[in-house]
């Protein structure tokens, strides 16, 4: 290790020490880990080199850079003993008379000090006191890089160290609150960070309910501003009345837009709500260590006026106001529509009371951005963010997110966008051919659209996210919504995955491996969540995964082969689809056998007494009746016994089947010449009779027929029989 030292001391002292030389010595302690192994009596002549460098004024930037390499590696003893010094070097460098490039340096000297700080209070001290001044004072300048660099360096000072910040607070408020007035979205992301750590400033009471009610009252503070600038945008145009009233006029305080050309005033209003969304977004998704009170009443009345305000509610006015607030509308839209996502993530199934109303900006949306052909880019984009909020709230309410109520007016739209343009070709040249059916006259090159005079642009990013909302629909109510949408969604998906596999151009909606990816998990989505009455395309899915584990996509191939396994395990169960416990198992054998014993003894008594009875039986030679009157129809059971050995008991069965019947209605045209006449049958026709009959079945059938006739008819099957019953009708 003393060789270590001594070769770095001997770089350092280097006359030609530039910047190539101090890269070498950085990228050497990375990898030998020098600063993380020795201890502070070590590397203090490193670090005594080190802060010569740093006092230079000509070498400054090449000490510091060395400083961020020590203070991000070297060891704890070393950061207790030198880390208040790291943090007051850092402090001094960020003075406004040293270069651009040197405050920046020690601006993140400070971030990853305060990332190692812990709970050394020296070194606490030195970054709540001039680091947090020089990290202000860096806020206040004009130069939007220097304040990215401060934003990231203050959140890491707020992560660790709020509490020790509420002297500052008011001052932070306001610094930050000024960034929004810039008009730079890319500093107002990381400064949004920091405004949500702002309510954790200072002591926060009894169980933490002061940076509960701070957090709430700057919630509030911006959704008013949001409104405030919402008033100045819509100045003049009719809106719709508020659903959700606001609460709270208290607002953030920042300066109205002070542009007197009303093109240019509209577009910073735009800007300043973009800036005002984010930090809105942040406060709502910003890890917290208390529970938020959050106003969800208040943010959706705030989104439903600002998405409530549309192309076609702007009318046909051609000035110049209405012009570019028709062109921001889409922007503004889509800001709104990120602030609604972040209640979303946070809220989850707390929000099924919006339920109908969120669906309603669904819909709202995707009709008035149907049809427009003008700016369709910016139009599409918006189409893009709204199946992005749709996704967004059924994976996270999945199953209570209610979307089968309103799938027949959203799923239509989601069609439009993902089926590809030569199928609405063909729907069109086939209405056509019909309209030249019913004799309209019609040329013939007007059957089909020229659809190449156009240069259609065609959005796959739009497309990949309708498919992915499909995707979440049938997984959250895929046997609730209409079978033909199923049906629908089936023959799109299988024609163009043939047709991929085919090695066919794939179509411009498709040629991007995440949408070809994304049919494939919307077959797979078709299988597991099936309509009733929409049988699942199980043949075709093993084929098409089974192809596709060939593709050269490695992500397509690996999903292929585990939707394969899942449409096996589907089609060849290993296990049955109840499984019971084997004590339960063998209760149930047991009381199988006992059932079949008992069944067995009841038996043998039922034969015995048959026996008994039969030995007793007297058998008349012949019977004759008189039919006198139809009795109501019986329901004999004759017992089952074979051709060669019948039972007595049948032959009388039989014999009641002929004889229990009146004449037919037949002769009912002169009832006062009919006369009731007895009918004899003998034992033996009905013997005969009763052999020409080969199973129960014919006996039962027999009995049913309420007339004799009928039964006569039932049994013309049966010649001998036919002909001998027919002699005793006549």
């Amino acid at each position: 290790m003393d060789r270590e030292v001594e070769s770095t001391l001997a770089m350092l002292n280097n006359p030609w020490g530039d910047g190539t030389s101090i890269k070498c010595i950085t990228e050497t302690w990375k990898r030998s880990k020098l600063f993380k192994r020795a201890d502070h009596v070590t590397v203090q002549p490193i670090l005594a080199a080190v802060n010569a460098k740093i006092w230079s004024a000509n070498e400054k930037i090449h000490g510091l850079k060395l400083l961020l390499q020590i203070a991000e590696s070297c060891s704890e003893s070393c950061l207790n003993e030198y880390g208040a010094q790291f943090v007051l070097q850092a402090a001094r460098s960020c003075d406004k008379h040293n270069s651009y490039n040197v405050r920046c340096c020690a601006l993140l000297i400070l971030k990853r000090l305060a990332n190692r700080a812990g709970k050394i209070q020296p070194m606490v001290k030195a970054i709540t006191g001039n680091g947090v001044a020089q990290v202000l004072d860096a806020l206040n300048e004009s130069s939007p890089d220097l304040k990215l660099y401060a934003c990231h360096a203050l959140y890491s000072i707020l992560t660790h160290f709020s509490s020790s910040c509420g002297s500052v607070k008011a001052t932070l408020e306001q610094r930050l609150a000024e960034i929004l007035v810039m008009n730079n979205e890319w500093l107002a992301l990381f400064a949004a960070r920091c405004f949500a750590r702002l309510p954790l400033i200072g002591g926060g009471g009894v169980g933490q309910q002061g940076h509960q009610a701070a957090v709430t009252c700057l919630l509030k503070k911006t959704i008013a501003a949001l409104h405030l600038e919402l008033d100045g945008l819509y100045e003049g145009v009719h809106e719709l009345p508020m659903t959700y009233p606001l609460t709270s006029k208290e607002n953030l305080g920042l300066p109205p837009v002070s542009e007197i050309k009303p093109a240019i005033r509209l577009q910073k209003i735009e800007r300043r709500l973009k800036c005002l969304c984010i930090y809105l977004s942040a406060l709502l998704l910003e890890p917290m260590p208390i529970s938020k009170a959050v106003p969800v009443q208040d943010i959706f009345g705030l989104v439903c006026r600002a998405i409530g305000v549309t192309g076609t509610s702007l009318g046909t006015s051609q000035l110049i106001e209405v012009l570019v607030l028709r062109d921001l509308i889409p922007s503004v839209h889509i800001s709104f529509m990120s602030v609604m996502e972040s209640l979303i993530e946070i809220g989850k199934t707390n929000l099924l009371l919006y339920n109908e109303t969120f669906y309603h900006m669904i819909i709202n949306c995707l009709s008035w951005t149907q049809k427009k052909k003008d700016n369709q880019a910016s139009y599409n984009y918006l189409r893009r963010k709204v199946y992005s909020m749709l996704s967004c709230w059924l994976s996270n309410l999945k199953g209570a997110s209610g979307v089968e109520t309103f799938a027949d007016r959203i799923v239509p739209h989601v069609f439009q966008n993902i089926t590809p343009e030569k199928e609405a070709v063909v729907l069109k040249a086939v209405k056509q051919t019909l309209k030249r059916k019913k004799g309209r006259v019609a040329d013939q090159s007007s059957a089909v659209p020229n659809e190449t005079s156009t240069q259609r642009v065609y959005d796959e990013d739009l497309c990949s996210a309708g498919l992915e909302a499909m995707i979440l629909i049938l997984k959250s109510a895929g046997s609730l919504i209409k079978s033909s949408f199923h049906k629908a969604m089936q023959e799109l998906v299988v024609a163009l995955l043939v047709d991929l596999q085919r090695g066919l151009d794939p179509h411009p909606l498709y040629s991007s491996e995440k949408c070809q990816l994304q049919l494939y998990e919307s077959l797979q989505s078709l299988i597991l969540f099936p309509h009733p009455l929409c049988p699942p395309a199980t043949i075709y899915a093993t084929t098409l995964f089974s192809c596709g584990q060939l593709s050269k996509s490695k992500e397509i191939s690996r999903f292929c082969q585990q939707a394969m396994q899942v449409v096996q395990r589907l089609s060849f169960p290993v296990y049955p689809s109840i499984v019971l416990e084997s004590e339960v198992l063998e209760d149930l054998k047991d009381q199988a056998i006992a059932n079949a014993a008992a069944e067995e003894e009841s038996e043998e008594e039922e034969e015995e007494e048959e026996s008994a009875d039969e030995e007793v039986q007297v058998r008349p030679e012949a019977v004759s009746v008189i039919v006198a009157a139809e009795p109501e129809p019986s329901e004999p059971q004759p017992p089952a016994a074979s051709k060669a050995d019948r039972p007595d008991s049948d032959l009388e069965v039989l014999k009641e089947i002929f004889v229990m019947a009146v004449p037919d209605a037949a002769s009912s045209e002169n009832d006062d010449e009919e006369q009731q006449r007895p009918e004899e049958i003998t034992i033996n026709d009905v013997v005969t009779a009763y052999d020409q009959c080969t199973t129960e079945n014919d006996i039962e059938l027999i009995a049913e027929q309420p007339t004799k006739k009928a039964r006569i008819e039932v049994l013309e099957k049966y010649d001998d029989v036919a002909l001998m019953l027919a002699d005793l009708v006549e």
